[in-house]
């Protein structure tokens, strides 16, 4: 089995890491112009924003040649998942699925959620036990499309400005780095889009995928929002600081 993952704080890493199998980084495959996968069961695993997949999972799912006798895609998300199941098989043209669900997790988005809370809300989302569903239906290759109900297109109608705001590549311009930074470059190596250049100083580009890893990732936790509303950070912890590196790192 192979998993092709999305990770910015780890919660599509660590779901990938409990199906088991080989795993490969989207952008680093992106990075290595990798868009041919063939294998017995092949999976996709990503995080939602704004309702969708991340643009880097869209596109990557547009240009894909994948070739396996099970396909499956699972989206982790906080607060609504909205489409996201839906929009990426509509962007995926040439790959059929036979099983999509989600699952929801911690919601990393710092504007609109304190993560202290989102942790004491874990027990109720029943993580580990909903996942144990997926992996047993995955390994007995069940067939299952999940589809959105009306709440979700609302929530998707909802975010629509969000998600257009987010896709400009500009939201780490507004980013504020406070004394703490070191320079350690860490932001840098877990930014999958390759956004961020350390220095003397942090220097961000216009190609920010909002994924927040380089805020959640920080080892002095010196990137912040001007409106974020939790200084509290989260990486899943099931998932070290070098696994989100080696997944994003596009200075290797």
């Amino acid at each position: 089995m192979k998993i092709l993952y999305f990770t910015a704080s780890g919660n599509s890493l660590a779901v990938a890491k409990t199906l088991g199998g080989e795993r490969i980084s989207i952008p680093q495959a992106v990075k290595e112009n990798q868009f041919t996968f063939e294998g017995d069961a092949i999976g996709i695993v990503f995080p939602t924003y704004c309702c969708v997949p991340p643009k880097m999972v869209r596109d990557f799912v547009v240009k894909a040649n994948i070739k396996a006798d099970y396909l499956f895609a699972i989206a982790t998300y906080g607060f609504a998942e909205g489409i996201v199941l839906e929009d990426l098989a509509a962007h995926a043209k040439n790959i059929t699925f036979d099983y999509m669900t989600s699952i929801k997790m911690v919601d990393n988005y710092l504007p609109n959620f304190e993560i202290g809370r989102q942790i004491d809300t874990l027990p109720k989302k029943k993580v580990d036990e909903n996942l144990k569903v997926i992996v047993d239906d995955i390994h007995s290759r069940r067939k299952y499309i999940q589809p959105p109900n009306r709440i979700a297109r609302l929530a998707t109608w909802y975010c629509a400005p969000l998600l257009r705001s987010q896709e400009t590549g500009l939201a780490a311009k507004s980013f504020i780095i406070d004394g703490k930074c070191t320079q350690c470059g860490t932001c840098a190596r877990v930014c999958p889009n390759g956004n961020i250049k350390v220095t003397d100083k942090v220097a961000f580009s216009e190609n920010c995928a909002s994924c927040f890893a380089c805020l959640h990732n920080c080892p002095q936790n010196a990137i912040h929002l001007p409106n974020e509303r939790s200084e509290k950070r989260w990486r899943h912890p099931e998932v070290s600081l070098k696994e989100i590196i080696d997944s994003n790192d596009q200075s290797r």
